[in-house]
């Protein structure tokens, strides 16, 4: 089972953009690359130019066979290569109606309350910030003090349209994700 998240963009011309990620979604994996790798408007804009994805990347990277985890040995360079871009349905499966959602007001692009999404991760004035979709923009925390552990998130964990309990909070001397 996927932890998704939806990422969005302040742009530089006023408007909001949200895309969906299908995997990976939780503070350790996701929160970690968006903070490590994304630390630009320049990078963070042309992340979300990308539209959906499955998996985030360390790099943006260029369009791949989408399928390249069945043809290639996980040992083979070239498979570690791909691994490091984003996994993206528009270019590099060919989906169409994938672009995101782009909004004037941060508001208009939240996730819906129904959402199946763990974690919503923005950007705006030079930060990643993050929150549980379902609680509203409310509950947008720092995303480094998230990461260190300074502040807590706990987002409902949702499987089969109903919500079966919580993520538990980081710690940041046990990096693995767990369940409550």
């Amino acid at each position: 089972m996927g932890t998704r998240s939806d990422i969005i963009v302040h742009l530089s011309n006023g408007k909001w953009h949200r895309i969906y990620c299908h995997w990976d979604g939780y503070l350790e994996h996701n929160g970690r690359i968006l903070f490590d790798h994304y630390t630009s408007q320049a990078q963070v804009e042309a992340l979300v130019a990308l539209g959906d994805m499955s998996s985030l990347g360390p790099e943006i990277g260029e369009k791949h066979d989408w399928d390249y985890g069945m043809k290639l040995e996980r040992t083979d360079p070239e498979y570690q290569r791909l691994r490091n871009m984003c996994n993206v349905y528009g270019r590099d499966r060919g989906e169409t109606d994938c672009a995101g959602t782009i909004s004037d007001t941060l508001a208009g692009c939240w996730p819906e309350s129904d959402t199946w999404t763990e974690f919503t991760y923005v950007w705006d004035d030079g930060k990643w910030w993050v929150g549980d979709p379902d609680e509203g923009t409310q509950t947008l925390i720092d995303l480094g003090d998230a990461l260190m552990g300074k502040k807590t998130l706990k987002p409902a964990v949702k499987a089969f349209g109903a919500k079966i309990g919580q993520h538990q909070a980081i710690d940041p001397s046990k990096p693995a994700h767990k369940w409550n």
